[in-house]
């Protein structure tokens, strides 16, 4: 208690400590956000050079597509005998150069199969590979 004279004590606010942890906050928000939209440079010289825009995908070539057949786990390239989707995708990448377009025909195949056969070719650089799952069996 405090004697009758003497002014009543103030408490400490705790508004200083709030804002200064809300500003630290928001600067790391902002901070890991700044490298994603191109605004930290980190003294590397990054933010000196602008990103070359991408050209065209690869160039086109006048080949003929590769087919490739899935039948439940196995894949026929061109026509050949079915082998793993694995082996399949070799196949394909010594047959032809990654600007070669890529027809799968995934009807009668199973997911597991497809994916397997589509990411191989994606890890090997082919970018036009189009899966054509046919007609939807399920009921009417």
């Amino acid at each position: 208690m405090t004697p009758p004279g003497d002014p009543p004590q103030r408490k400490p606010s705790k508004t200083g400590a709030v804002v200064a942890v809300v500003l630290i906050l928001l600067m790391v928000v902002f901070g890991y956000f700044a490298r994603d939209f191109g605004l930290g440079g980190g003294g590397s010289g990054a933010a000196e050079t602008a990103p070359q825009p991408q050209q065209a995908a690869e160039p086109r070539t006048d080949a003929p597509p590769v087919r490739v057949m899935v039948r439940g786990e196995r894949c026929a390239v061109d026509g050949g005998e079915p082998q793993l989707c694995s082996a399949a995708c070799e196949a394909v990448a010594q047959r032809s150069t990654a600007a070669t377009p890529v027809d799968v025909d995934a009807a009668e195949g199973t997911h597991a199969s497809v994916e397997t056969l589509r990411r191989c070719l994606g890890l090997k650089g082919y970018k036009s590979v189009r899966v054509d799952a046919g007609e939807s069996r399920g009921p009417p």
